[in-house]
């Protein structure tokens, strides 16, 4: 891939302290169910309600009361409905998710829809498959998107046909994949079709891509094609208008619990219903072609990871993830196939579809990296930010170089590790070198986790006008018309948020250093947290704080050249 050129352009100066005040919103807790205990699974795992025994669950040794709780005082399911009834919208967000599990289908009938607009997602989660299916039309409307988003595939098989024709364009998008995928022709037919089309476009495409083309056709779905989409009746392809983000099916990766990832799309399928249309790897090689890179060659592995092989030099491998949220279609006359990179150093790839898609860095194996820091956690974001637990349990936050380069052609003379070129606290310059069990080698460096966030918040305050974040970790900044900067260190201090604790990302610099805190919110989705919320299992929220050097550069802190290259100050790494 196109080389990186380095010379040194900057000189220190230190700047003035940045302030952003955090806000906690502070909810009054409900005392009528603190006691709750966690109930029993009304269905007893079988899908079959087991009958009410007197407004209590059969587990139950409490004796039935007649004002509706319990001897000891709390509420019993026969009381939630009322309760719902009157409790402040404020108050019914904070209901144990656990109360919900005992109502019944009669229950959530008479439930006021307006209180299902301040549902959680955990909340509805906890109603039974067979509960559900007294859900109505009026309920449904008034749902929230996110709350939506809780609701499982096996529910979603139980709640009524007539139930979906409430579904609206504000909250139909909330619907997990898994839940799309069980839509059926029947389920299709009932659905507001000027509802569906006014969803976000980025909405739709979810749905079109998640659809299950075996369990309808595409005739099935031509009526819920906007006006100024195209379909291919023949190959399900799509085309969205210009400038639309899109979602691709995405791909189904099973790793282990010490291994967190984004949702990654699958480019063996295209952008179409179900997948349908020409594949993305293979609209990617013609970008390949057209960029005169045709000795790479592209494919996604087991993980999702997109390996580029150099057929010119086997010893180089690049490494990359999809950015789910960073595709878009564009105007394919204006835009061939072609490999571009951004102000930051981040590669786009323009298919032959008109598909636009960031990759992200990444390591080249995500299951042998955690074993090689004895199964320590490895947390991917979209745009490739990595924490990693160290084998000493500290952590830190990094970016990887993509490429990977073999050192040793005998794996047998090869030690998987970790080893730091130049450690934490150390000043500038700070990276590591991880060694893989196949003899090949990969460089990290350090950088802020959730990038998106950081430059969100910087963008609030006083002077910033630009914010671009750099594949090597580092942040541009332009500060009152002046060029500064950020480099992040690897240190981080994690600190584990209560059950009902809420916080803000924050920034402060002072005396040349930058202190970045920020919110890692664990109900984010990923390939394996989806799965662990599906379980029920706590969510613990961390707060992250990191720091980084801040230093004035010249102008032109990266220069692309007029054949490509990508000339950037690079005294630090």
């Amino acid at each position: 891939m196109k080389n990186t050129i380095i010379k040194t352009l900057s000189k220190q100066m230190k700047i003035s302290s940045f302030f952003l005040v955090s806000l906690l919103l502070a909810i009054p807790p409900i005392t009528t169910f603190a006691q709750l205990p966690a109930s029993t699974d009304s269905t007893n795992g079988t899908g079959t309600e087991k009958p009410p025994t007197d407004g209590i669950s059969e587990a139950s040794t409490e004796k039935p009361s007649t004002d509706g709780t319990s001897e000891t005082g709390v509420e019993t399911s026969q009381s939630l409905p009322n309760t719902l009834n009157d409790a402040a919208s404020d108050q019914i967000s904070k209901i144990p998710p656990e109360s919900f599990t005992t109502l019944n289908r009669e229950q959530v009938t008479v439930i006021p829809p307006k209180a299902f607009s301040n549902f959680t997602d955990k909340q509805i989660a906890a109603i039974s498959p067979v509960a559900i299916s007294g859900m109505t039309v009026e309920q449904i409307a008034q749902t929230q998107k996110n709350t939506l988003s809780g609701i499982t595939a096996i529910q979603f098989e139980q709640i009524p046909l007539e139930t979906l024709s409430g579904l609206t364009s504000e909250n139909m998008g909330g619907l997990s994949r898994n839940v799309i995928r069980e839509f059926t022709s029947e389920k299709i037919s009932v659905l507001d079709i000027e509802q569906f089309k006014q969803m976000p476009s980025i909405e739709i495409s979810k749905f079109f891509t998640h659809f299950d083309s075996e369990k309808m056709s595409i005739s099935d779905i031509e009526g819920l094609i906007p006006d100024n989409w195209k379909l291919d009746l023949e190959t399900g392809a799509l085309t969205a208008p210009v400038g639309t983000e899109i979602i691709l099916q995405i791909f189904s990766i099973d790793l282990s619990s010490q291994v967190r990832i984004p949702p990654i799309p699958d480019l063996n399928v295209g952008f179409g219903v179900s997948g349908g249309g020409t594949p993305v790897l293979e609209g990617m090689e013609q970008s390949f072609i057209t960029a005169n890179l045709e000795y790479l060659s592209p494919s996604q592995n087991d993980q999702g990871i997109i390996e580029v092989k150099n057929t010119q030099n086997e010893k180089i491998t690049y490494n990359f993830i999809p950015d789910v949220g960073n595709i878009v279609q564009v105007a394919q006359e204006n835009n061939p196939a072609d490999i571009k990179l951004d102000d930051g150093g981040f590669y786009h790839v323009i298919t032959s579809d008109g598909l636009q898609i960031q990759f992200s860095p990444t390591s080249k194996d995500l299951e042998e990296l955690s074993e090689i820091l004895d199964d320590g956690k490895v947390s991917v974001g979209s745009q490739g930010d990595t924490l990693i637990e160290l084998s000493d349990q500290t952590e830190i936050v990094g970016i990887f170089n993509p490429v990977t380069e073999t050192v040793s052609e005998s794996s047998e003379n090869v030690e998987a590790e970790f080893n730091w070129i130049q450690k934490p606290g150390t000043g500038i310059g700070q990276k590591a070198q991880i060694t893989y069990e196949d003899g090949t080698t990969q460089t990290i460096y350090p950088t802020f986790p959730h990038p998106d966030t950081f430059i969100e918040t910087a963008l609030k305050l006083d002077g910033i006008e630009e914010v671009t974040f750099n594949a090597n970790g580092t942040f541009a900044v332009l500060y009152n018309g002046q060029h500064y900067l950020i480099m992040p260190n690897f240190g981080t201090k994690t600190r584990e948020l209560a059950e009902d604790e809420s916080s803000e990302a924050s920034i402060v610099i002072e005396n040349g250093t930058l202190t970045y805190t920020v919110l890692v919110d664990s109900e984010e989705e990923s390939q394996s947290t989806r799965r662990t919320r599906d379980s029920g299992a706590r969510q613990v929220d961390y707060s992250y704080e990191t720091d980084a050097e801040v230093e004035y550069t010249d102008e032109d802190y990266c220069v692309e050249t007029d054949d490509g290259e990508l000339i950037c100050d690079d005294e630090y790494y």
